[in-house]
Order: structure tokens, then C-alpha cells, then sequence
């Protein structure tokens, strides 16, 4: 089963968040701050995970930085669903490795669908690189000239 984790301070943005990703079948692992995600990061193996930005209980951008730096995290694809109307924070949390960077509020159809799309691309990309280090060409990549597949 696909784990998502939700790390936002706002108890009610959070809750939306996860009642949207629970509709749409996936498990939700809810987090406050950055300890609390922490916490769950290191209990369970998360597939995605969903953070704010701005927040009175943790400062998203250092969050992104620590999460690309780790050794165990920095593969972990990252939405940011922020309240942050500026674009030059969807910059900067891109910029630290965030995949997509969405204003709130969001649509529960719409927060899925790129969901969706997110773990998708990760499913493939983990699946390349599984067959590539067994030393197998995926179907995929048949009759793609390595240089533009890679």
C-alpha cells in the first residue's frame, strides 16, 4: 500500500490533506513539524511526501534542504502544497528538489490526480533503475539511444 506523508502546522489543512489522500485510497501518515515527520520517516516507509512551507511550528525550505542532503531521504519525491501566494517560494522549494509546488487550497481531484502522476513517474524510475543495476535494459528503454534516455 502507498504511504503518503503530510507535514503541515495547520491541524485543519492537514486534516483536508489527509482526508483527500484516505478518499482516494492511499495511507496518510499525518505529521505537525518537522520532529513529528521525523518520527514517522524513521517508523515507516514513506512513498511521497506533502509539506508546507511556511509554518509557525517548522521552516519548510531548511526542511527540503535536510531531507536532500540525507544519505536515506534524498530520492523521496516532495510536493509542496503551501499557502504562500509568492512565486519566488515555488522557486526556491524547486530549486531544493520539491517536484511540484502547488497554492493552496487545492482541489481534492486535482491534489490526486498529481499525486498520481508523481508516484507513477517514481514507480518508473525505481523500476529502471532496479533492472539497470541487474544489468537489464528495460522495455522502456529499447531502441532509445542511452544518452537521450538517461
Amino acid at each position: 500500500m502507498t504511504t503518503i506523508l503530510v507535514v503541515d502546522g495547520d491541524a485543519t489543512a492537514r486534516r483536508t490533506t489527509q482526508y483527500m489522500l484516505q478518499t482516494a485510497n492511499y495511507t496518510v501518515a499525518p505529521a505537525c513539524d518537522v520532529h513529528q515527520a521525523n518520527m514517522q520517516l524513521m517508523r515507516m516507509q514513506s512513498d511521497l511526501l506533502i509539506t508546507e512551507l511556511s509554518s509557525a511550528r517548522f521552516d519548510g525550505f531548511a526542511f527540503l534542504r535536510a531531507l536532500r542532503a540525507s544519505e536515506h531521504y534524498h530520492a523521496l519525491p516532495v510536493i509542496v502544497l503551501t499557502s504562500s501566494a509568492h512565486k519566488r517560494d515555488h522557486r526556491r522549494a524547486l530549486q531544493l528538489g520539491a517536484v511540484l509546488c502547488l497554492a493552496k487550497p487545492v482541489q481534492s481531484d486535482m491534489l490526486v490526480g498529481v499525486v498520481n502522476r508523481v508516484l507513477q513517474q517514481r514507480a518508473i524510475i525505481l523500476q529502471v533503475a532496479n533492472n539497470l543495476s541487474r544489468g537489464q535494459v528495460p522495455e522502456l528503454l529499447e531502441g532509445v539511444p542511452l544518452g537521450i534516455a538517461v
